[in-house]
């Protein structure tokens, strides 16, 4: 839910700053927010290759033993 909510205001910002680049996206705050927004996207990434494999069956496993 979090990735969904930090797209849509990805969604909004990103064209606004491309377009217009106002003054208020250069704040402290919110380089630091568009920062941890860019983090939470790696680390989902991240999340998303070392969650699951398909072993030699064929199957879904979830072992963290057989990921690694």
């Amino acid at each position: 839910m979090l990735i969904l909510i930090l797209s849509i205001c990805n969604s909004l910002v990103i064209p606004l700053d491309e377009a217009f680049s106002p003054e208020f996206l250069k704040y402290p705050i919110i380089l630091i927010l568009r920062g941890f927004i860019d983090l939470a996207f790696t680390i989902d990434i991240v999340f998303g290759f070392i969650t699951s494999v398909v072993n030699l069956k064929g199957v879904i496993s979830y072992d963290s033993a057989e990921i690694w």
